[in-house]
């Protein structure tokens, strides 16, 4: 379905490739999030707060 609706699909696939090499380096100080899913981008802005020092 993306591939249909993708304006530029080279491009679109190429992020997927990137976003796969960044998954499987598992950085801990990187975390990749789906913005689309509510839960996941809940927990990722809590994370997030509770890194960041106030000022």
């Amino acid at each position: 379905m993306e591939r249909l609706i993708a304006a530029n699909w080279p491009r679109a696939k190429a992020n997927h490739e990137r976003l796969s090499e960044l998954w499987q380096a598992a950085d801990p100080d990187l975390l990749l999030v789906n913005a689309h899913d509510p839960l996941l981008l809940s927990l990722a802005q809590h994370r997030q707060r509770r890194r960041t020092p106030e000022t």
